[in-house]
C-alpha cells in the first residue's frame, strides 16, 4: 500500500475468491483482507473488493452453493469493516 500511495494511487481493487462449500471467509484470507483494509484506511487509499468464484467449474449453480456464496460475501462485509465498496459476481467462463 505504501508503494501504491507513493505512486499516486488513491484506490486499490482487491479480490476475495469464494470456493464451493465456504460460508465464511477463511482465516488466512480474512487476515490479509483486514490488513489491506487497515493499511488503506491509514494511508487514505480507498479499497474496493471484488467477491467472486474462480472459473466456471466453481460457479454457484445450486440453491445451496448460492446460499454459501451469499453467506461468504456477507461474512466479508461484516468482518472487514474497512472496506466499504464491493463488486459481487460470479464467473461462468
Amino acid at each position: 500500500m505504501q508503494l501504491a500511495k507513493a505512486a499516486g494511487f488513491d484506490t486499490i481493487r482487491i479480490t476475495a475468491i469464494w470456493e464451493p462449500g465456504q460460508s465464511a471467509v477463511p482465516a488466512d484470507q480474512l487476515q490479509a483482507l483486514q490488513s489491506i483494509a487497515a493499511a488503506g484506511d491509514f494511508l487514505g487509499i480507498r479499497v474496493v473488493a471484488t467477491v467472486m468464484n474462480f472459473g466456471s467449474r466453481t460457479t454457484p449453480l445450486t440453491a445451496t452453493s448460492r446460499s454459501q456464496f451469499a453467506r461468504f460475501a456477507a461474512d466479508m462485509v461484516k468482518r472487514v469493516p474497512g472496506i466499504r465498496e464491493y463488486i459481487v459476481g460470479t464467473s461462468r467462463t
